[in-house]
């Protein structure tokens, strides 16, 4: 009988939404994911990989020692999802609360480090996950990726880069904007799109502008000129409705001047106040499927079973609850991208306290 559970460790790159780890009982092979946000802050961005090995084993071993102690498969389960929610918390990866990424987009004009970090936490509050870069001369200031998965058609993620502007002149001159260097940069990312952000752009609603002219030229057809204003009505939106990852992909497919995103920003919040979810009915759907302790709550079987929400992609559904908990916290309710839903309260008191914090999230939104 060998006297370890495994022969050897090896490292992969699964993506940062990946467990930490798997292991694969034919080869004794435990392998560690260097992208999960725990492991690549143990290997200091895979540098030193020795502490994550002795981390990956003793992790092996608890998952072992549940098993030999009779603990409910289920159980464990649970446990080990929910220790990884801790490490990656632990690591940093805890989203801003809501109030703080308005706090951050209100004083995102007053310099570049400030609109870096309000974009950062915008962006993670719609969804994306957010890797700073500086802004160094070789690179942008940020990448953000959007984590959809594989569907029927292939997989469906996609990649941001972007370009912090700040002056001290009220708006950004044409100038300053570098097609070609964006350009290079997304091309270099591996990105889908490109975006520069800045509070305002020289004649930016002037359709002869140089500007203008620029962006809406065949050099720029996967660039966008967004506005921190363009931020705040698209975090706001996602706090109301919920907006999905694969509608803010449409954004950047078709808007490149800041006139064509305030058209764009229009159309999709009559589309979401046209089509409002039933948020009451849906966080008390998801209660009454509490009462089956071997199952997760779920939107998809909620979904299912109620009439009031066949109209609605169940990714809308989960955006909606990630906006949620984005305003109430996950003290109160947990969402996960796959649907499962984990509710620490009765929804009636979900509710409530969704109410108090849209009526301060306001209260903050007009502060500046």
């Amino acid at each position: 009988m060998a006297e370890a559970p495994f022969d050897k460790t090896m490292f992969e790159k699964k993506g940062p939404n990946a467990p930490a780890l798997r292991y694969d009982p034919s080869t004794r092979t435990l392998m560690v994911n260097a992208e999960h946000p725990f492991i690549d802050k143990l290997t200091n961005g895979d540098r030193q990989r020795n502490p994550a090995r002795l981390f990956a084993s003793s992790e092996v071993l608890l998952q072992g020692q549940l098993q030999d102690h009779g603990i409910d498969r289920t159980v464990a389960t649970g446990f080990l999802r929910d220790r990884d929610r801790v490490l990656r918390v632990f690591a940093g990866e805890a989203p801003p609360t809501a109030a703080e990424v308005v706090r951050r987009l209100n004083v995102a004009t007053r310099d570049s480090e400030a609109l870096e970090r309000a974009v950062g936490a915008a962006f993670r509050a719609l969804g994306f996950v957010y890797e700073r870069k500086g802004g160094t001369a070789s690179g942008p200031d940020g990448i953000l990726d959007a984590r959809l998965g594989r569907h029927r058609k292939g997989s469906s993620d996609y990649r941001l880069v972007y370009d912090a502007k700040q002056t001290n002149h009220p708006s950004v001159p044409a100038d300053k904007i570098d097609l070609a260097s964006l350009e290079n940069f997304r091309k270099r990312g591996k990105a889908d799109f490109g975006f520069f952000i800045a509070a305002a752009y020289a004649a930016e609603t002037a359709d002869t502008g140089t500007l203008n002219q620029k962006m809406l030229g065949e050099s720029a057809s996967r660039l966008t000129l967004l506005k921190v204003d363009h931020l705040h009505r698209l975090v706001r939106l996602h706090y109301q409705h919920g907006v999905t990852l694969t509608e803010l992909r449409g954004l950047f497919e078709t808007a490149r001047t800041t006139s064509q995103v305030d058209a764009w920003i229009d159309t999709l919040e009559k589309t979401l106040q046209q089509s409002e979810i039933p948020v009451t009915s849906l966080l008390r759907g998801l209660e009454q499927e509490k009462s089956d302790p071997k199952e997760t709550p779920n939107v998809r079987i909620v979904r299912a079973k109620s009439s009031l929400f066949q109209e609605f992609e169940p990714e809308r559904l989960v955006a909606r609850l990630k906006a949620v908990e984005g305003l109430v916290g996950v003290r109160w309710i947990e969402v996960e991208e796959g649907g499962d839903v984990r509710m620490h309260q009765r929804a009636d008191q979900i509710l409530v306290a969704l109410e108090r914090e849209i009526r301060e999230l306001a209260a903050e939104s007009h502060a500046e």
